[in-house]
């Protein structure tokens, strides 16, 4: 059964979901540290993705959701993308592809899993996603991601499930 490990990169927080089709495995939110000491941070990331890689792996593919565009702060956006570049280059050293999914995308993806119309002019709200991860992993609130961002992390594997299924 394939196995993917996805990610909702933010410069403070990486959401984090580890996922089957139909089944959540793991989910968290890793605070990836302070703008002030960018390189540990970096550290910190790759030494948490082996952890999780000797825990769950091996996965099919490493999925993130792409920032939208880069934040008016310049120091946010380089923050934003050193976090990407962390996921990325430990996926490219472990040998897993890397999919990437817009926000946009991923919103229509919830929208999809809820049987909602989609409005590209408006977002699903926080709400709104959360109901989408219970629905695409068939769980109840007690074992939903406890966080925003793990739930887009869980919510962007299931947009790689769907994508890729038969």
């Amino acid at each position: 059964m394939p196995r993917v490990l996805a990610f909702d990169p933010g410069y403070r927080n990486l959401g984090i979901a580890v996922a089957e089709p139909g089944r959540l495995i793991h989910a968290e939110t890793l605070l990836v540290g302070s703008p002030k000491a960018p390189l540990k941070w970096g550290a910190r990331i790759l030494d948490h993705l082996d952890e999780l890689r000797i825990q769950y792996g091996p996965f099919d593919a490493v999925v993130f959701e792409t920032p939208p565009m880069i934040p008016k702060n310049v120091k946010t956006s380089a923050l934003l993308w050193h976090v990407m570049g962390a996921v990325t280059a430990w996926s490219a050293s472990n040998g897993y592809p890397v999919w990437d999914i817009m926000p946009q995308k991923l919103k229509r993806h919830c929208c999809r899993v809820l049987g909602m119309p989609w409005n590209p002019k408006s977002q699903p709200s926080k709400t709104v996603v959360k109901q989408a991860v219970l629905a695409a992993y068939h769980t109840d609130e007690s074992s939903r991601p406890r966080d925003d961002h793990a739930d887009d992390a869980a919510l962007a594997a299931d947009a790689w499930f769907a994508k890729n299924a038969g």
